[in-house]
């Protein structure tokens, strides 16, 4: 059919460049940004010298305006009259970009329009080609030319390293050609004959539809760096007055106030997939793009679950950063969870609660993920609707007390993360100054510091113990950093009953405070346990009170 055509033709490098320069090729809104570093744009000028290929750019040829990329490089570029189709690139816009960047770089107007528009990054288009070694060089990279003449200071021939943008006209390039050493020309003459007659591969597809062209954006199997499904959703999804690249990257900046800005787009897009489809496998993502419109519909409902999610976790967990989560794929049920409970019953906030606990004292997603959280979504689609739900499904790695003598203190490890969390919840108090711990200056640091060993471990190595004993976690509590300091190497019976006065306000030199900063740690409160530097007596007991401080809370 003549409106529906897919055109195949072989474009010079120069017929591109001027395309996107009069506006006629755009980079369509809904691409990523751009990604490669310098090195990688000099790869692909090396493949061009070279004729080696370079894989093939598709357009889609269309009068409908899309949001486009109005600066490339750094260089603004004209808009096209209403009436005049655009080809828009579906693939290839790292290599469009940086061909028509190295060639169109000019620093002082690159700085002008920076000012104005905020683009970043265009020295890295920065890119001169050694005549000498016959090699692309990025100007970092380039000796140090002080002097105007043929040779400097240093002795290093400065006309060897000829500018990529003097390429970018014919007259340009005759000028500076004047000043090219003879002994360089035939080879400035081969680079810019490369330049003028390398062929790339290019594919447009005319009439088609927007939803089409999303298909075909799937379905792309390209040389270029992978298409991932938020690629495939933003296209799918875009419209005018709609687009998911910008609606998650406000997302995600509101929520690094809360400290979760980290978190990352794969969950993210689960966690819209599973307020719309109630499933969250990649399949099912992709499947839901069937009726974008549907998409579009949920994003405020997602916007609003995730951000009473996070001020669940923050406010019943201490969880002020996304690091102290023990899984993100926490996250997903939780924000399905609220998307449909408006407000929480005391029963489902406490359901909700212990199912936080059993889910992260173990390992439950360390494989088959989407299964475990499907399951989830069950589990949080029963209580929503108000049904009385049972927990036992949700088996955790905690069998006995000895679990916490037996695993040792890893930040990374999820259990530990949740052991952390555990003790958290009881508001610690410093055992040196007798302060209540801001955990969430705490946890918002992630100071290792802030943990400490209460049997220190140069005092345990000293009597002989190895580091699984003294590793474990029954031998870890919160500390401020400042008592961490402190304490040092002493063993309990020194700096739990002389406290340095001069470093704070209220010490635990009082029984009954010293008590009290113990037990709000979930520590023991025997005092002879600490006078008499029983490490044994302390595991033991310490280990018996995390297990039972767990059990309630599960």
């Amino acid at each position: 059919m003549p409106d529906r055509e897919i055109e195949s033709n072989k474009r010079r490098v120069r017929w591109l460049v001027d395309k996107i320069w009069d506006g006629n090729i755009k980079i369509p809104d809904f691409q990523r940004p751009f990604v490669w570093d310098y090195e990688q744009v000099v790869k692909l000028l090396d493949s061009i010298y070279n004729d080696y290929p370079v894989g093939s750019i598709l357009l889609w040829k269309t009068k409908e305006r899309l949001d486009s990329l109005r600066n490339i490089g750094g260089i603004k570029l004209p808009e096209k009259d209403a009436e005049d189709p655009i080809n828009y690139v579906l693939d290839g816009q790292q290599r469009l970009s940086s061909l028509f960047a190295v060639l169109h770089h000019d620093a002082e107007e690159i700085k002008k329009e920076t000012s104005r528009v905020g683009i970043e990054d265009y020295e890295r288009f920065n890119i001169y080609f050694d005549l000498k070694e016959e090699s692309f060089v990025h100007k970092s990279d380039l000796p140090d030319i002080k002097s105007s003449n043929l040779f400097s200071e240093n002795g290093v021939d400065r006309h060897r390293y000829f500018k990529i943008n003097n390429m970018r006209e014919p007259t340009i390039y005759r000028e500076k050609a004047r000043q090219i050493p003879e002994g360089y020309v035939e080879v400035a003459d081969r680079l810019i004959n490369k330049f003028e007659n390398y062929e790339i591969p290019v594919v447009t597809v005319k009439g088609r539809k927007k939803s089409e062209v999303g298909t075909i954006f799937e379905r792309i199997n390209n040389t270029g760096t992978d298409l991932n499904t938020l690629d495939l959703m933003i296209a799918w999804t875009w419209s005018s007055d709609f687009n998911l690249r910008k609606e998650i990257k406000n997302t995600l900046d509101r929520l690094g106030e809360k400290g979760f800005g980290e978190l990352r787009e794969k969950v993210i897009l689960q966690c819209i997939s599973a307020i719309s489809e109630g499933k969250v496998s990649t399949d099912d993502i992709l499947d839901s793009l069937k009726d974008p419109k549907r998409i579009e519909k949920k994003i405020d409902s997602f916007k609003d679950s995730l951000g009473r999610a996070i001020d669940f976790l923050r406010s019943e967990f201490n969880a002020y950063d996304l690091w102290f989560l023990p899984s993100s794929f926490q996250i997903i049920p939780l924000v399905y969870f609220f998307s449909q409970a408006e407000r929480l019953t005391q029963y489902q906030s406490e359901k909700a609660k212990k199912w936080f606990w059993r889910t992260s004292f173990t390992s439950r997603y360390r494989d088959a993920t989407n299964y475990r959280v499907h399951e989830d979504i069950s589990f949080f689609e029963d209580l929503s609707s108000g049904q009385e739900v049972s927990l036992d499904n949700y088996a955790t790695d905690v069998g006995t007390e000895k679990f916490f003598s037996n695993h040792n203190f890893h930040k990374a490890a999820s259990v530990t993360k949740a052991f952390i969390l555990m003790l958290a919840k009881r508001n610690p108090r410093d055992l040196l100054s007798g302060r209540t711990i801001s955990i969430e200056d705490t946890f918002s640091d992630n100071v290792s510091s802030e943990y400490h060993h209460v049997f220190p471990r140069e005092y345990l190595r000293s009597t002989g113990y190895d580091d699984n004993h003294i590793n474990c976690l029954s031998n870890i509590c919160i500390l401020s950093a400042a008592s961490n300091r402190e304490i040092g190497t002493k063993p309990p019976s020194e700096y739990l009953f002389s406290p340095t006065d001069s470093l704070f306000d209220s010490p635990t030199s009082s029984d009954s405070n010293l008590k009290e900063a113990l037990s709000s740690n979930l520590l023991p409160t025997d005092l002879s346990i600490y006078e008499e530097n029983d490490f044994q007596r302390f595991i033991q007991k310490r280990s018996e009170i995390l297990y039972d401080y767990y059990s309630e809370l599960i």
